[in-house]
């Protein structure tokens, strides 16, 4: 596979995550452009959530908060060529119990 097919198939996996249907409390916020990934705005500090996924065999994102205070409750959210539908379902229903 070529780099811009890599590069095809993570921009299409960070948009459908996008637009996905996030469960309450947790909202992407995205202010400019998506290529292949996004601050996830969370109900409760992104640590714990990190902490949760983890529990559950998930990588989280980048906690936000160890670079800026203000942004405790954000996690940085990458997806790659290998992040598709599955993965992303599977991060969704493990967010459904935060």
């Amino acid at each position: 596979m070529g780099f811009g097919k890599l590069a095809t198939l993570s921009l299409q996996n960070a948009h459908r995550a996008l637009a996905a249907d996030w469960p309450a409390g947790f909202a992407p916020d995205a202010a400019g452009p998506v290529v292949r990934e996004f601050p996830l705005r969370c109900p409760v500090p992104a640590a714990e959530v990190n902490a949760h996924l983890a529990e559950r065999g998930i990588v989280g994102g980048i906690d936000l908060g160890r670079l800026d205070p203000a942004l405790d409750h954000h996690l940085l959210l990458a997806f790659t060529e290998r992040t598709g539908s599955s993965a992303l379902q599977s991060l969704l229903g493990a967010l459904e119990s935060v």
